[in-house]
C-alpha cells in the first residue's frame, strides 16, 4: 500500500474541517432560532396578557360571565390563543375555552384586576406553531447560506490545495531527473511566494550544477588534447632514440669490419 501524498492529506484535511464547521454552525443556528422563538413567545404573552387583563377583567368585575365566555371561544376560535382559562379568586374556573396542550403550545398565567383590586386570573396559551415554522424557514435559510459559503470555501481550497501540490510535483520531478543525471532543467516558478522562491533556488542549483559540469567536461576535453600532444611528442621521441641507436649498431658493426680486414 501506497503511502499517502500531500494531495491526499490536505483533501483529508479540508474535507474534516467543512464536516466539523458544518456541524458547528447548524448547531449555533438551531440554537439561535429556539432562543429567538422562546424569546418573541414571552414578548407576545406579556403583550397578550397585559390586552386580556384589560378586556376580561371588567366582565369579571360586573359578573358578566357569559360575556367572558364568548369572548373566550371567539379567542380559541380566531386561533389567537390554544387556549384559555378564566378563575375567579377562589381558584374555580367561570369560563374555558379548549383544553391545555403542551406540545405545541407555551402556557401563560396572569392576575385579572381593575384598578388595585385582583378580580380573578386568566390562564392562556399561545401556540407556537407558525412561529416555529417561521423559525425553521429562517434555520433552513441561514443553513443555506452558511453552507453555500463553506462550499465556496472548501472549493477555493481545494484549488489552491491542487496549485500547492502541482508544485511540489515539478519540483520533484525535476529532483528525480536531475537524481538521473539530467542536469538541463528548469522549473516553471509560480508567483513570488515560498514555492516561487524555492523554485528560483532549485534553478540556480541547477545552472551552477551545469556550469560546473559544462567546466569539467571542457577541462576533461583539454586535458586530453594535452594528453595526446605529449603522447605523439614522446612517440616521435622513441622514434629518434631508436634511428640512433640503429645508427651507432651500424656505426660499430663497421668498424669491426674494418678492423677485421
Amino acid at each position: 500500500m501506497s503511502p499517502p501524498t500531500l494531495r491526499s492529506q490536505l483533501l483529508i484535511a479540508t474535507t474534516c474541517v467543512f464536516v466539523v464547521v458544518t456541524a458547528a454552525l447548524t448547531a449555533l443556528a438551531r440554537w439561535i432560532t429556539i432562543d429567538v422563538v422562546e424569546d418573541e413567545t414571552a414578548r407576545i404573552g406579556q403583550r397578550s396578557a397585559s390586552l386580556l387583563s384589560s378586556a376580561i377583567g371588567p366582565m369579571l368585575a360586573i359578573g358578566d360571565l357569559g360575556a367572558v365566555n364568548e369572548l373566550a371561544d371567539e379567542l380559541v376560535r380566531n386561533r389567537e390563543f390554544s387556549f384559555v382559562r378564566v378563575l375567579d379568586t377562589s381558584g374555580r374556573v367561570v369560563a374555558a375555552a379548549r383544553t391545555e396542550d403542551t406540545t405545541t403550545s407555551q402556557s401563560f398565567e396572569s392576575s385579572l384586576r381593575v384598578g388595585e383590586r385582583a378580580y380573578g386570573e386568566i390562564q392562556f396559551g399561545i401556540d407556537r406553531v407558525f412561529v416555529l415554522a417561521a423559525a425553521n424557514r429562517v434555520f433552513w435559510t441561514l443553513l443555506s447560506v452558511c453552507c453555500l459559503v463553506l462550499l465556496l470555501g472548501g472549493l477555493t481550497l481545494v484549488y489552491f490545495t491542487r496549485v500547492l501540490t502541482d508544485q511540489l510535483d515539478a519540483l520533484r520531478d525535476a529532483t528525480e531527473r536531475m537524481a538521473s543525471g539530467e542536469t538541463d532543467i528548469t522549473v516553471k516558478i509560480c508567483g513570488t511566494n515560498e514555492l516561487g522562491h524555492l523554485a528560483g533556488c532549485f534553478n540556480t542549483l541547477a545552472k551552477a550544477l551545469n556550469d560546473r559540469l559544462d567546466a569539467l567536461k571542457t577541462a576533461e576535453k583539454v586535458l586530453e588534447e594535452r594528453v595526446a600532444v605529449r603522447t605523439q611528442e614522446l612517440s616521435e621521441s622513441n622514434k629518434s632514440l631508436l634511428r640512433a641507436l640503429e645508427d651507432r649498431k651500424q656505426l660499430q658493426n663497421e668498424l669491426v669490419q674494418q678492423e677485421k680486414l
